[in-house]
């Protein structure tokens, strides 16, 4: 005798084969027909959203939809009322709020750097912050320039604005102390750390530095609590931390 299962019982759904997943997405030729239809900035994040069928990030296919893509944005972008703010690069002259730069053949990556350099130069005299200024250029020269006019509006609505320069800065709350302390620092002959007091009774040491957006940033780090601190800071005040780190001469 067999018997059967209750007729309450639920079987599990299938799950949607690969091949049926990959049916779903878009083509590249209607890929680059959603580009070219969008009308707006907003139709066009959603064209680049869309799914798309697995493809390879070089190649033939790819320039042909990095081409649709770029060629949308900039012609979204030349229509906008801030368009004197997005670069535009023709007949190897690039050409920012009316200011023009003829650029070498090779346009090696040298020469991207100082055209990078003149172009932020342009857009802070013309009123962006720096790191607006440095935003836009990213968003313009990685091929989405389109994405830069958020950017032109909030720095011109004074929501994008420079940090204080020399100035300690809470940044956020880590996962602990760091394991360092005075004595540490006083026998490391070669890595002396600069360091200063924390409100919390314990000691911030220079744990780093780097850049953002042209700006110089090191991190302070606590030996007693978990907070970490950020200083941005001018030439000179980044002199004055790092001048402990160099090592004695013999």
């Amino acid at each position: 005798m067999t018997h059967s299962h209750a007729s309450g019982s639920q079987s599990c759904p299938a799950k949607p084969s690969v091949a049926s997943d990959t049916a779903t997405r878009l083509t590249k030729a209607a890929y680059i027909a959603g580009l070219e239809a969008a009308g707006t900035i907003e139709e066009l994040e959603e064209a680049i959203q869309a799914p798309r069928r697995p493809h390879r990030y070089c190649g033939r296919g790819y320039a042909e939809v990095s081409a649709a893509r770029h060629a949308a944005s900039e012609a979204l972008c030349a229509a906008h009322a801030y368009a004197p703010y997005i670069p535009q690069f023709k007949d190897g002259v690039l050409t920012v709020f009316g200011e023009s730069r003829r650029l070498g053949r090779g346009r090696s990556g040298c020469t991207w750097q100082y055209a990078g350099r003149w172009a932020k130069d342009v857009l802070k005299r013309q009123g962006l912050s720096q790191r607006a200024a440095y935003q836009v250029w990213d968003w313009w020269i990685s091929g989405y320039p389109h994405r830069a006019i958020a950017v032109v509006e909030a720095a011109l609505g004074g929501k994008i604005p420079d940090p204080v320069m020399d100035t300690l800065t809470f940044l956020y709350k880590g996962i602990g102390p760091i394991n360092y302390s005075l004595e540490a620092n006083a026998n490391d002959p070669v890595d002396s750390r600069a360091h200063r007091p924390c409100a919390c009774g314990g000691i911030l040491f220079d744990w780093g530095s780097g850049y953002d957006h042209g700006f110089t940033r090191v991190s302070w780090h606590c030996n007693r609590c978990a907070d970490v601190f950020v200083e941005y800071c001018t030439d000179k005040r980044f002199a004055e931390i790092r001048k402990p780190r160099m090592p004695a001469a013999a």
